[in-house]
């Protein structure tokens, strides 16, 4: 019996470095990817393995980019929010080229929302490239991905693990979903969330964290993570996933300039103390 997965990839910003050792464990074990769903981090590295790119070659690529030219303004780019995309839109468009997402080896979708009337969208055709950079806007810091009527941001706000769109792609429809979750394990009382929303780690701000704005912009911003938490594990307790994931990403914050190879390697022994459960999914 062939080993084939439904893979649901959840939203962490500089956490999604575990993706990427998920992946790699996955292969290890003789897990295929039949369909793949992301938001925001995880649609980036799903559209990257899913165009070819072994998890080696996306952690030495990530590794490899310059965080200080990666999120540069660029001409064209909406002005709404506080650092750009040209960089990253570069870097894409050298690891994806004009790939459509019909094209990819296996069915995926990357997840937004339009802030002209809160709906969320779900990109399932068009140019890899175009989905990746509306999946990934985190609003407010960067900018809006203007397509026709909608003006896209990043999916979290409203499926922060898209463990039902990922379950929808699956072809055989019972194949298992798993799913991998950056944010940690569900809230309980005293316990800290997995990093923060901390726009305060951006260039620029982090020099500047005693003043009383940017200090106030860090309260929102933690409790818009704390939102999102309690909305995915929510997700999580209404589409149950056959398997879900916890990568040890604690304390890290969604703009840290984290080690790629360290988060890497925490996706993977994830995947090593799920193994027993991992494989029950193909028992008969």
């Amino acid at each position: 019996m062939p080993k084939q997965i439904a893979l649901a990839l959840g939203g962490g910003g500089a956490r999604g470095g575990a993706h990427i050792g998920v992946l790699r464990a996955l292969e290890r074990e003789g897990v295929s990817v039949a369909a793949l769903a992301g938001t925001s981090i995880g649609a980036l590295v799903g559209a990257l393995y899913l165009a070819g790119h072994s998890p080696d070659q996306i952690a030495e690529a990530s590794a490899a980019m310059q965080h200080g030219r990666l999120f540069r303004r660029g001409r064209g780019e909406q002005a709404d929010g506080f650092r750009g995309l040209a960089g990253m839109q570069r870097f894409l468009e050298d690891m994806l080229g004009e790939r459509n997402i019909e094209e990819l080896r296996a069915p995926y979708a990357a997840t937004a929302v339009d802030l002209h009337t809160g709906a969320a969208v779900v990109l399932r055709s068009g140019r890899v490239v175009d989905a990746v950079l509306a999946a990934i806007a985190f609003p407010g810091v960067f900018p809006s991905s203007v397509m026709g009527e909608w003006a896209l941001v990043d999916g979290a706000i409203s499926t922060p693990l898209p463990i039902a769109l990922a379950r929808s792609l699956a072809s055989p429809a019972d194949l298992p979903v798993v799913a991998v979750s950056l944010s940690g394990r569900p809230l309980g009382a005293g316990q800290p969330i997995s990093g923060t929303s901390d726009l305060t780690g951006l260039t620029g701000l982090r020099h500047l964290r005693r003043l009383r704005w940017v200090r106030a912009l860090a309260n929102f911003s933690r409790a818009f993570g704390i939102t999102r938490k309690n909305l995915e594990d929510a997700r999580i307790q209404l589409e149950q996933p056959e398997l879900l994931l916890y990568p040890a990403v604690r304390g890290i914050s969604l703009l840290d300039r984290a080690d790629v190879h360290e988060l890497a390697r925490r996706g993977e022994q994830a995947v090593a103390e799920a193994l027993p459960q991992l494989h029950a999914l193909f028992e008969d």
